[in-house]
């Protein structure tokens, strides 16, 4: 994966987050935040898996995913959480985002699909990008093209 100057976190380049573009058209990867939390705290599996990513395309993360890594960061950290966060394209909340979102945890809610899950899910689809994500059991049911972190 391509570092930042700082060696954290993937490489920008010309203001778009993730690997250097190959072609003009590359995949764009939606990376949900325990994904992200995991890389933070050194697990190898995420670390692999946003190598691959990067490798690959654009990383992204949603608004909301955004919120959750920051949130979950200790103060002694926020800076360099926030350096990472800086790297990747963000996703935001937008009308057809939030409108999907709400469908999907109305059809979702009896098998307990949290708000945050749908999303993150909603954003993934709008984008048609692959959600990097440990598992896909906690996404509601629609067409994504998942690629699932191979740890737990």
């Amino acid at each position: 994966m391509n570092t930042s100057a700082h060696g954290k976190g993937p490489a920008r380049e010309e203001g778009v987050a993730g690997a250097t573009r190959k072609e003009a058209q590359t995949k764009d990867f939606l990376v949900e935040s325990d994904v992200i939390i995991d890389f933070l705290k050194g697990v190898e599996g995420a670390k692999s898996a946003l190598e691959r990513a990067a490798d690959s395309g654009v990383l992204r993360v949603s608004a909301v995913s955004a919120t959750e890594v920051m949130a979950a960061s200790s103060r002694s950290s926020q800076e360099a959480t926030g350096s990472l966060l800086g790297s990747f394209g963000i996703v935001p909340v937008d009308k057809e985002v939030a409108l999907l979102a709400g469908l999907l945890l109305s059809d979702g809610a009896r098998d307990g699909f949290e708000l945050s899950d749908c999303i993150v899910a909603a954003a993934c689809s709008k984008l048609g990008a692959v959600l990097v994500t440990r598992g896909k059991r906690r996404y509601p049911e629609i067409e994504l093209e998942l690629q699932i972190a191979s740890y737990e």
